[in-house]
């Protein structure tokens, strides 16, 4: 029955959403200037990977600049500073490691045309037209692959290659040998960073769970707080971000990480429901309780969390059941009713992600 009732609820707000949403269709297509309003927006910024990230590139610093100096290496500095600029790059795209092997096979590949270019025909141009049909065409390629997302990766790793061994200036000095040591350099960063994400710290399903946990405590802690509570938009966008972060580390083929990702959804609705019924000065008590169990580690205070929620579900189908209350406050009961539905339901699945434990019988329905 409880159920049934949220269902009311959740089409209000599925028509609601259809409703705004045809509108701000219709005034971007008649070129409508919007009412322009502020808007908290915040990143699903992880501490322990930021220091992961710092690590890994002073380590590829440290490594490369002693190569650098035992080899007594001519281009040990370009080598130093795109290890450096690799390793700390490469962190922000996933997945990292068969990106990095990627990206050190464009590097050395990409060496043949840009040594070809750069080494051999340019020599031979004479002003700027002749300068431009050399380069204009593997610009145009590159940015072609760039245009694909298949291919988005080898165009613009050619493309930096390409401009960085180039060095193109007004006055060209041509070093043949020069060119080769810095395409060398940036071979060995990528290879460098390839070796770094593979062995420190590497990214796996199970350390892509354990960021969106962090993410996801730290915000849902932040809906019980005194001081600054965090506000709708502002979780939404974090848990949004961190969302896109955990899938792209999990495979749609392996059911435990389909569980994993409907579980992360369903925990996105219950903080978007329990910051909805804050403002309710009958239902903030109880949202604060339950928002500071949830934001606990042991399992068993998710249970305590979910029964509250049934119990405040329960009460507010009991008040709709009544013949005394107006319709304010009919409408008031259901859409706490449908609050502490989803509140109940994501907890049951996020619980199992939150607390890091596996629960006899659960399971994904899609598995």
């Amino acid at each position: 029955m409880i159920r049934r009732v949220a269902v009311i609820g959740r089409l209000r707000e599925f028509f609601a959403a259809l409703s705004a949403y045809a509108e701000a269709y219709e005034a971007f297509v008649l070129g409508k200037k919007p009412v322009p309003r502020r808007l908290e927006f915040a990143h699903s910024n992880d501490l322990l990977s930021a220091l992961w990230t710092g690590l890994r590139a002073a380590l590829a610093v440290f490594l490369v600049s002693s190569f650098w100096i035992l080899t007594n290496w001519v281009h040990g500095s370009a080598g130093a500073i795109l290890a450096a600029v690799a390793t700390a790059r490469l962190a922000t795209m996933a997945p990292t490691v068969p990106i990095a092997v990627g990206a050190t096979l464009i590097f050395a590949l990409a060496t043949i045309p840009a040594f070809i270019i750069v080494e051999v025909l340019l020599p031979l141009a004479d002003g700027f037209g002749m300068f431009a049909l050399a380069v204009a065409p593997m610009l145009f390629l590159c940015a072609l692959l760039m245009a694909h997302k298949k291919t988005m990766l080898i165009g613009y790793l050619s493309a930096l290659l390409f401009a960085s061994a180039g060095q193109f200036l007004n006055r060209m000095n041509y070093d043949p040998v020069g060119m080769l040591n810095t395409c060398i350099a940036a071979v060995v960063a990528a290879a460098t960073s390839m070796v770094l994400f593979a062995v420190l710290a590497p990214a796996t399903p199970e350390a892509a769970r354990r960021r969106f946990v962090r993410t996801a405590r730290k915000a849902v802690a932040r809906i019980a707080a005194r001081r600054r509570p965090i506000g709708l938009i502002e979780f939404e966008t974090a848990m949004t971000e961190a969302l896109a972060q955990l899938q792209s580390q999990l495979r749609s083929d392996k059911p435990e990480d389909i569980a994993a990702f409907e579980a992360a959804i369903a925990l996105v609705g219950v903080g978007r429901e329990l910051i909805r019924i804050r403002d309710d000065w009958a239902s903030a008590r109880l949202e604060l309780e339950i928002a500071e169990l949830a934001g606990n580690r042991r399992a068993q205070w998710f249970d305590r969390a979910r029964r509250k929620a049934q119990e405040a579900a329960a009460r507010s189908l009991a008040e709709l059941r009544e013949d005394l209350i107006g319709g304010a406050q009919a409408r008031s009961a259901a859409r706490r009713l449908g609050a502490f539905a989803t509140i109940r339901d994501g907890l049951e699945p996020g619980s199992i992600l939150l607390s890091g434990e596996r629960r006899k019988g659960a399971h994904s329905d899609a598995a």
